[in-house]
């Protein structure tokens, strides 16, 4: 009930914080990855680790997550709420307009007026990873993630 509440709150002074208020998300299955896209209006607190900051204005980011990975969203559509996973996305594409502040431990900065970067491939400096991505930002339904985790020599495994 205190989640409905804060939710409406929120929307109602058209802003969101981490992943309650005035967003709508959309969740799409995609070969090997789960893509969550965000679009908020107003005040976006973000609080995904690698992509921490604030916007004042609009928007958009696409997360990529690779299947397997802990508290992955239902694909569907999402107004005022979603669960994002604790784990940090794989790669992300932001587009903002307005004010964007970056606080997270991968960049520090600030923007005012139109900003557009896609991050590919973050991952743990001690984790041992192979994997091919296909990402294009004006067609993010077509994304595909092929993705091994383990070393060289003890064979591959998939997440």
């Amino acid at each position: 009930m205190l989640r409905v509440g804060i939710t409406a709150l929120l929307a109602l002074n058209a802003c969101s914080a981490g992943q309650y208020g005035l967003l709508r998300a959309d969740v799409q299955q995609v070969e090997g990855a789960r893509l969550v896209a965000v679009d908020t209006l107003g005040a976006d607190m973000r609080t995904v680790k690698a992509d921490a900051g604030v916007t004042l204005g609009w928007g958009r980011r696409l997360y990529i997550y690779p299947d397997g990975t802990p508290g992955l969203p239902q694909p569907g559509a999402y107004l005022f709420a979603i669960s994002l996973p604790a784990e940090p996305p794989l790669a992300w594409d932001v587009c903002s307009l307005g004010l964007d502040l970056r606080t997270s431990s991968l960049e520090l900065g600030a923007v005012f007026g139109w900003r557009a970067s896609t991050v590919l491939v973050h991952a743990p400096a001690d984790s041992s990873l192979s994997f091919r991505l296909f990402f294009d930002s004006t067609n993010p339904g077509a994304t595909r993630l092929d993705m091994r985790r383990g070393d060289n020599t003890a064979g591959n495994e998939r997440p």
